[in-house]
């Protein structure tokens, strides 16, 4: 039990710092060096993080000593500040190869400051917390509860990753890119985000969009069912609307679903309002295997068509995973459960 506890002492803030670098390199993901400059964001951190805490010599023991608090905080704040610093020089470098300047971001700095802050002692007085009530024979039922609420998130969390590795197995073979699908197909474009301030797509819908164009443009796609959500005040359909007319789709091949609030509503709905049979589903591969079981599970003849066009970020690959794995283990339950 220590052992574990102290690897959980130290890898609570190394994954905590982790996640700060992803915030800060996220502005960049587009640039060429976004990689290098993630990984040496992350290492800085890590460097300016340990020598603060030996400078300030915080122990990480049990129990907490005197002053842990504040040196805690302290060891964070200039961790936050030094590494914004140095992170900034090293981006001026990177920037200065292509004639351009970055930005102090002081926002974001005080984001960093405060939010990593907030996740280190939140962290490590979660930790102290838990031991004082495993070592505590007055708090035993409290211990017992810790211990089923542990436990039962220990078998969701295997009950998703299992249903996302059988339901990714099971359509792996489904999934293809535009160069390589066979056949004349309708295309479904599923909606997905839009700037309020401007009303254009954001960058995965706008990858969606281009796909289908593309799809229509090689003649593997005769018609382009654009669906979203089409309710009062949203602009979703509409901007999809637009923007493939702008890429090239001919206006008499768009069909409009603004009732598809959700994948599975979108793929039902193809069916009982389109009358579709077959089609291409047009969507990223994060969101192809749920989209794929859905149709499948409603009779629709579906082959998922990869719209990942262009670079994305880490932090939203986690973000798209974390969310599509609980999504896909409901789907999952939804399609067993109303079957």
């Amino acid at each position: 039990m220590k052992p574990m506890a102290k690897t959980l002492d130290y890898l609570g803030p190394i994954l905590i710092i982790a996640l700060m670098a992803l915030i800060t390199a996220e502005a960049h993901f587009r640039a060429s060096f976004y990689w290098a400059f993630l990984i040496l964001n992350f290492l800085i951190i890590l460097v300016v993080w340990v020598g603060a805490i030996l400078l300030l010599k915080t122990s990480f023991v049990f129990p907490r000593p005197k002053g842990f608090l504040w040196k805690v905080a302290a060891a964070w704040s200039l961790t936050a500040i030094v590494g914004w610093l140095i992170n900034h020089l090293i981006l001026a470098g990177f920037y200065a190869g292509s004639g351009g300047r970055p930005t102090l971001s002081i926002p974001m700095l005080i984001l960093t400051w405060i939010l990593g802050l907030v996740l280190v002692l939140g962290w490590l007085y979660g930790l102290t917390l838990l031991r004082m009530i495993f070592a505590s024979a007055q708090l035993k039922w409290l211990k017992i509860g810790i211990e089923v609420v542990l436990s039962a998130l220990g078998l969701v969390f295997l009950f998703v990753v299992g249903i996302n590795l059988q339901v990714r197995h099971r359509f792996r073979e489904h999934i293809t890119s535009v160069d390589a699908v066979r056949g004349t197909r309708p295309a479904i474009v599923f909606g997905a985000g839009v700037y309020q301030e401007s009303g254009r797509p954001s960058l995965v819908l706008k990858d969606r969009i281009e796909t289908a164009a593309r799809l229509v443009e090689s003649g593997r796609s005769d018609s382009v069912l654009l669906s979203g959500d089409g309710s009062a005040g949203s602009l979703e359909v509409d901007a999809m609307e637009r923007f493939a007319v702008e890429v090239g789709i001919p206006e008499e091949l768009l069909l409009l679903d603004k009732a598809g609030f959700r994948t599975y509503e979108t793929c039902t709905r193809a069916v009982t309002e389109f009358g579709f049979k077959e089609v291409f589903l047009v969507t990223q591969k994060f969101h192809l295997p749920r989209a794929l079981i859905i149709c499948d599970s409603v009779g629709l003849d579906a082959a998922g068509v990869s719209a990942d066009q262009t670079r994305y970020s880490l932090l939203s690959h986690l973000i798209w995973t974390l969310r599509e794995s609980l999504a896909t283990a409901y789907a999952w339950l939804e399609i067993k459960y109303q079957g």
